[in-house]
């Protein structure tokens, strides 16, 4: 069961290598890795992600902590395992951006590599073209860390995943978080920015990158005047963006 998104497209020959490897054993799960363009698909802006080469995953949720898999038009699933679980998976309340279509798909995915002792297997050629959007429809701050951690941070509470797994998370959130906090803090009111540093200290407080650069990031958030050299910056940011891609294009 492949899931491919309408601006994404499989080069020449990909569906011939993944019905390949899924005839050559059952696994739970099959990742493609992938690069991203803009207009072109020949003129990747994007390739950073895992290294091209096959890699094999006894513990079929280790693939998750590996690099690059994440897109979802680079999803295969076991279809006799994803339909024990498609209906009845279902977003808690408590999840402000989780609650529809990605974070459906994922938990489908996640809680099959889960609940099964077949092994996974990633496909390190790039032969899936992801295009990348010039804007999304999520933010960085909720989508990509508050709730992205809270998912797996429940996970681990449920004993679902290991320590390590929930580790290797709550590294990634920290990378984002200082450019997330610059990049939505501005709009956000006083409250919300208390209550966001209120569940960010739970999670990582004691931690040298929280405690020094993110939560003062968080408290200087409440001025006006540093919200203003923010939302400064990320015009910079953007502006110089736009100017590459269209220079690449």
């Amino acid at each position: 069961m492949a899931f491919l998104c309408d601006d994404d497209l499989y080069l020449d020959g990909e569906v011939d290598e993944i019905l390949r490897v899924v005839a050559s054993k059952e696994y739970a799960f099959v990742g493609l890795n992938y690069y991203g363009f803009r207009k072109d698909k020949n003129k990747p802006t994007k390739i950073n992600f895992a290294p091209e080469k096959d890699v094999y995953f006894e513990r079929a949720y280790e693939i998750w902590n590996y690099p690059s898999v994440g897109h979802f038009s680079g999803f295969i699933l076991n279809s006799r395992l994803a339909k024990q679980y498609l209906p009845i998976v279902s977003r808690p309340k408590h999840y402000k951006t989780l609650g529809v279509n990605r974070g459906i798909i994922g938990d489908v995915a996640t809680h099959l590599t889960l609940s099964t002792t077949l092994p996974a297997y990633f496909m390190g050629k790039r032969k899936l073209a992801a295009r990348t959007p010039e804007k999304v429809d999520y933010d960085n701050l909720y989508h990509l860390c508050i709730d992205y951690y809270n998912y797996y941070h429940d996970l681990f509470i449920r004993g679902l995943i290991k320590k390590g797994d929930l580790e290797y998370r709550k590294k990634l959130v920290l990378s984002r978080l200082p450019r997330a906090i610059i990049s939505d803090g501005p709009r956000l009111s006083d409250k919300e920015l208390k209550d966001i540093a209120s569940t960010l200290s739970e999670w990582f407080k004691g931690n040298k990158k929280f405690d020094h650069v993110c939560f003062p990031l968080l408290v200087l958030m409440k001025f006006n005047i540093f919200k203003l050299l923010a939302k400064m910056a990320k015009n910079i940011y953007c502006s110089a963006k736009s100017i590459k891609n269209k220079l690449n294009v």
